[in-house]
């Protein structure tokens, strides 16, 4: 795993059994709490737990593949492996209306690895490497090594992108 310090990059080693992608994702807002499942080919599911007693409400049926904190809300990758396809969602209260979620991108296929640097989110995907700020995806690298099996994506503070394999880094 890769993680970024002062300096540039902290690699971690760490066991095979963890680097099996999470099936559940939680982030925090101010009404309550989003939890994200990723089920594969059995589907997926985005709720919200709202009120004291947390009652769950379903808002989207797509695997959850990341949830990032964001300032104007919580962004939600969702995928499909099988038909290769992403999006991004945006949980928010922009209009100050009420939460809601909005469809703001499809992604350029389905992302294998995702990271997230303050506003910006890294995707890696079985060809290449992108950067999405402010929902805008863009490609800045063609990687056919990603079909190694890619674990974790960070940048440094000069925006190096880092990908972490099972037994190197590029």
């Amino acid at each position: 795993m890769c993680s970024p310090n002062e300096d540039g990059l902290t690699i971690k080693r760490i066991p095979i059994k963890d680097l099996q992608r999470p099936r559940e994702f939680r982030a925090e807002f101010a009404g309550g709490a989003l939890v994200g499942e990723n089920r594969g080919e059995w589907g997926g599911k985005l709720s919200v737990l709202e009120g004291s007693n947390r009652t769950s409400r379903e808002i989207l049926n797509k695997n959850v593949l990341q949830l990032v904190s964001m300032k104007n809300g919580i962004a939600v990758i969702t995928g499909d492996l099988a038909s290769n396809v992403g999006s991004a969602w945006l949980y928010s209260n922009d209009d100050g209306h009420g939460w809601s979620i909005q469809k703001k991108a499809e992604l350029h296929g389905f992302p294998k690895i995702i990271g997230s640097s303050g506003e910006r989110i890294l995707l890696g995907y079985g060809e290449a490497i992108s950067i999405m700020d402010d929902f805008h995806e863009r490609q800045i690298t063609e990687l056919p090594m990603m079909e190694l099996q890619p674990s974790s994506i960070a940048d440094d503070a000069k925006g190096d992108i880092y990908v972490g394999m099972n037994v190197f880094v590029v």
